[in-house]
């Protein structure tokens, strides 16, 4: 086994062995065999364990386990306690989701704050195949039937070539020591019965259930790249990029057969999982959306337009009377000159005396106006916008500079105010030029 794992780390794993990487560790079985595995591979890691504090002593115990043998084999070692059931009573979760959510946070931020760039769980075959019995229960595509995925963001599974009965042998073999959870005996989880009620029952009706569904799930696998790469030249051509908003034209999208399940494909990675949403959403007025927890899909005109969600839309950047340059939220270049240049979309002049500092950069806000060169009295922003034809993404990513009175100085990339207009009485022009050259 150790041999078959070391060229599983070369086949399919050779990260691993040029980064460090932690291993999460809860002390039992599968994850000690890992723990041994990586030893025995002469690999760089650290280990990380969690305490959910939801057995009493026993997790005490289990903590200590671990923080033991890592300082035995003086192995980088990390540990948290956490305070689940408050956390799963706060955000309305399953314990076991309340679990998850905390473990993967933690170790997420493990990897930002250390050197190491991979976590490995380990999680074996038989995870995957109760995983696939589970999804099928509830209702699933390809994608909840293929199981644990072995790579996924920082995520690493190497042990999924393995079964459960396999690294149990190994184990007893050789006399690893691992903590048995009370909690994997209790049939009140889902996974539990299955693992305890169902698949014993599979194997009974045929002596290769469990290795039948593993080979199951590689031929699933194998149909899910087929799949993708079917799917891979149709969103090259559907999908078109613009300055991180996806543009998608709404009548060659619906020419496409089969429509819903091309539909649940192209848009599901971004959260939007009910194809019919989707269809609906094509047939609906412009600046209607779908709001899924990364991103919004936004119908304009004859497009459906996505872009991932904003953070920071209220953020206000402060810029002082004396700063030459800012990189935030865009790059801008504050120069005095004694020459009045032609302004442009990405470079305006102004009087810098009818300023009143500090100057900031916002977002646009219900009810503001400008007064535009060229016409005699104001504007709402909001008009503007609809006449220039902007689409909601496009509204929401536009900047304003405005000075410490309110006044909008200059709708960034797009129109000037007048009311700052350079004079023959003006003593100081100010050249305010983006440093980055919008393209229009």
């Amino acid at each position: 086994m150790l041999n078959r794992f070391k060229e599983h780390i070369q086949d399919q794993f050779p990260e691993l062995l040029l980064d460090p990487f932690l291993i999460a560790c809860s002390g039992g079985i599968d994850s000690m065999v890992l723990v041994e595995f990586c030893i025995k591979s002469d690999l760089k890691f650290g280990i990380a364990h969690c305490n959910f504090n939801l057995r009493g002593d026993e997790s005490d115990r289990d903590q200590e386990f671990v923080r033991s043998y890592a300082q035995k084999h003086q192995i980088e070692f990390h540990t948290i306690s956490f305070d689940t059931k408050s956390y799963q009573e706060s955000h309305g979760l399953s314990i076991q989701l309340a679990a998850r959510e905390l473990r993967y946070n933690w170790f997420k931020e493990l990897i930002d704050t250390s050197e190491n760039q991979w976590v490995l769980t380990a999680h074996q075959a038989d995870d995957s195949v109760e995983s696939f019995l589970i999804n099928l229960s509830r209702g699933t595509g390809i994608d909840g039937l293929i199981g644990i995925p072995s790579k996924r963001d920082v995520f690493r599974r190497p042990l999924q070539i393995f079964t459960r009965k396999e690294i149990e042998t190994y184990a007893t073999a050789n006399h690893i020591k691992w903590r048995e959870d009370s909690s994997n005996e209790e049939t009140k989880y889902i996974r539990n019965q299955v693992r305890h009620k169902l698949m014993p029952e599979f194997n009974q009706l045929h002596p290769t259930a469990t290795a039948n569904l593993i080979e199951t799930q590689k031929n699933l696998a194998s149909d899910k790249a087929l799949i993708e790469s079917f799917l891979e030249p149709i969103k090259s051509k559907l999908f078109v990029v613009d300055n991180e908003v996806v543009s998608i034209i709404i009548k060659d999208l619906m020419a496409l057969k089969p429509l819903e399940a091309i539909i649940y494909k192209l848009f599901s990675p971004f959260g939007f999982k009910d194809a019919i949403q989707v269809i609906e959403l094509t047939k609906s007025l412009s600046g209607k959306k779908l709001l899924s927890k990364t991103h919004i899909l936004l119908k304009d005109r004859d497009c459906l337009l996505l872009k991932a969600t904003e953070k920071e839309q209220a953020k206000v950047y402060v810029i002082e009377k004396d700063d030459k340059e800012i990189n935030e939220p865009i790059s801008m270049i504050f120069s005095q000159t004694n020459t009045l240049g032609e302004a442009t979309l990405n470079e305006i002049f102004v009087d810098k005396d009818k300023l009143q500092y500090p100057l900031y950069i916002r977002k646009p806000q219900i009810g503001d106006r400008l007064s535009p060169y060229g016409l005699s009295g104001s504007k709402k922003i909001s008009k503007l916008f609809k006449d220039e034809k902007f689409s909601q993404f496009e509204k929401e990513s536009q900047w304003l500079l405005c000075d410490s009175s309110g006044t909008i100085v200059w709708v960034i990339g797009q129109r000037a105010d007048r009311r700052f207009k350079v004079s023959d009485k003006t003593k100081s022009i100010l050249k305010i030029s983006l440093k980055n050259k919008l393209d229009f």
